[in-house]
């Protein structure tokens, strides 16, 4: 989980946002609670979208109270108390944080490998604890872990081969939220388009580190030396090192437009499936909340990596 899922701010009501930041910090005391004080380095937007989710969905009385923590020492902060969404998403959280790390051990860099390992022995206690209390979570998560990694050994990749591991995993796991088979079936395809959504935009994001080390990025190989844009300049044209730099320059710049472009609307299509598929939800309380997200927050989160993107030049060979 990457963080992209979270609310835009400034078109939720006060009391929502209250309301959101409850949540948010209600999580990490309870990783706190569950775990240990490391253990709430794992928290992240993307694991309050699901409690949030699983509390839209479930009829269980909630408690706020004012709480401090060593974030705001000197003023209270609303906070939710302890529940099982709190306690599903804390667990949920702590696997999906081993199994990287430990995927990390085995694919990164020396200085990575050793940090990952480090934090790995760091979790291993709670991830113990977590994998006896979500023993399915565990599997699902595992299987993705092994799904991933054979996927990007492949020489070819599709953009939708690439996010299906990642999507199907959130599906899976967002489809444990309910007993009732047919909102099983809705939870998974939210699920579903939500982890499409945070593989592609992560790819994005990701676009200058994974070409600077060579590193697996489906958009990338997707604009490989042997697909490259046919600019139709004649060879004989190119008569100076300058004409070199700016065919080059010219070359690069039409590829990110294009990786950018193809992005982009393959984003908007999830969103918009991800919404379709949401509006169907029984959902009870905090809907205004969860529709901030999905209709404007994911949106700009994307909006703010493809900015960031623009601005700066991919060499790509």
């Amino acid at each position: 989980m990457f963080g992209y899922v979270k609310p835009f701010v400034s078109q939720l009501k006060v009391c929502e946002h209250e309301i959101y930041k409850g949540i948010y910090c209600g999580l990490c005391k309870q990783f706190g609670r569950s775990y240990n004080q490391l253990s709430r380095l794992t928290l992240s937007y993307d694991m309050t979208f699901f409690a949030l989710l699983y509390i839209g969905l479930s009829d269980e009385k909630l408690n706020f109270e004012n709480k401090r923590c060593f974030m705001h020492p000197f003023k209270k902060k609303p906070c939710i108390l302890q529940c099982k969404a709190l306690k599903l998403s804390a667990d949920i959280g702590i696997l999906f944080a081993f199994y990287k790390l430990k995927d990390n051990v085995a694919d990164e860099n020396f200085v990575k490998k050793f940090l990952s390992r480090f934090c790995k022995l760091g979790l291993l206690f709670s991830f113990k604890k977590a994998k006896h209390r979500q023993s399915e979570v565990s599997k699902i998560i595992k299987d993705f872990v092994k799904d991933q990694s054979k996927m990007e050994k492949k020489e070819h990749v599709s953009i939708d081969e690439a996010c299906h591991p990642t999507a199907k995993a959130l599906g899976l796991i967002a489809a444990t939220l309910s007993n009732d088979h047919k909102n099983k079936d809705t939870l998974y395809r939210v699920g579903y388009m939500l982890g499409r959504y945070i593989y592609i935009i992560d790819a994005v994001d990701d676009l200058q580190k994974d070409l600077k080390n060579n590193s697996f990025n489906p958009f990338l190989q997707s604009f490989s030396l042997e697909n490259k844009i046919d600019l139709e300049l004649d060879s004989n044209s190119i008569n100076s090192f300058d004409d070199m730099q700016y065919f080059n320059k010219m070359s690069s710049n039409m590829q990110k437009s294009e990786i950018l472009k193809k992005a982009k609307d393959t984003l908007n299509f999830t969103i918009a499936q991800l919404a379709e598929a949401f509006e169907l939800l029984p959902i009870k309380r905090y809907k205004p909340i969860i529709n901030n997200i999905i209709y404007l927050g994911m949106k700009s989160s994307s909006e703010k990596v493809f900015e960031r993107i623009d601005k700066i030049s991919l060499k790509i060979k």
